[in-house]
């Protein structure tokens, strides 16, 4: 078991060459966006080589952000064996997930999708930020709507 979150410069990481995961530029975005929103929540997990086991698309998202570090958890304790195994699970366990369609209306609203809130139902601009960045709607002028998220930082990256 991992015991603890590093802070390592981006320079260090190896992208595993033979992963089979990939990462549009409209996903790379959406990370980025995360990341400024919310923070660096989700580490990149390395092997005892530096080597990326998992958070390819968020080493690239840090770099199209212009950051210098990211954190890292080092997971020492899996074989080789499990290594590879784990970059394949840590990849398709998430893609098994679903979707309570009954929570969801519940969290989103009818049709699956946030409300957005404004001053008169008591929304502010953080909770109407994050309502955008969960539809992916982008607010900057000019912009599309073509998956890209659009948080006002968006237009920085």
């Amino acid at each position: 078991m991992a015991r603890r979150l590093e802070i390592w410069p981006l320079d260090r990481l190896v992208p595993y060459a033979r992963n089979a995961r990939t990462h549009s530029p409209e996903q790379v975005a959406q990370i980025a966006a995360s990341i400024i929103e919310f923070g660096f929540n989700n580490p990149i997990l390395v092997d005892t080589n530096a080597g990326i086991i998992a958070g390819h698309g968020r080493l690239l998202a840090a770099r199209k952000l212009g950051l210098d570090e990211c954190p890292v958890v080092v997971l020492d304790h899996l074989s080789e064996t499990q290594r590879r195994a784990y970059i394949i699970a840590d990849n398709k366990l998430a893609l098994n997930a679903g979707w309570d369609s009954d929570v969801n209306i519940r969290e989103n609203g009818e049709n699956g999708k946030p409300e957005v809130p404004n001053q008169r139902r008591g929304g502010n601009a953080e909770t109407r930020a994050c309502v955008r960045f969960m539809r992916c709607e982008p607010n900057a002028p000019g912009k599309q709507a073509s998956g890209v998220v659009g948080l006002r930082a968006m237009q920085t990256i």
